[in-house]
């Protein structure tokens, strides 16, 4: 049987991928999503922007401090900052962290 297209899918409260914060991806995000995306609205995340403000700079990198060497669980993942999702802040999030340094959407 065909999955619906109006029937929503509930998400946990740590998923970020809701537009209209309605806490389930619906038709209003796929939507949002194709007038948006589509159409080159919504820039891809910068790695190591951790506080979504388009560039990577010293907020992120005292963020990355914060969590450096805490064991991590997804699918928050240390709010981000364990871009690799291995379980841990360590050197190689760092050094993709360091990758994206300066960089600005």
């Amino acid at each position: 049987m065909p999955l619906s297209i109006t029937k929503a899918i509930h998400l946990s409260e740590s998923c970020q991928v809701k537009s209209n914060k309605t806490g389930r991806v619906d038709t209003a995000d796929l939507k949002f999503f194709a007038e948006n995306y589509l159409c080159g609205n919504i820039q891809q995340k910068i790695p190591g922007d951790f506080d979504g403000n388009g560039k990577v700079d010293f907020v992120d990198l005292n963020r990355l401090t914060n969590y450096w060497l805490s064991p991590c669980v997804g699918p928050v993942w240390c709010q981000g900052v364990d871009l690799n999702k291995s379980g841990r802040v360590d050197f190689v999030d760092f050094a993709l962290f360091a990758e994206n340094w300066l960089k600005q959407n």
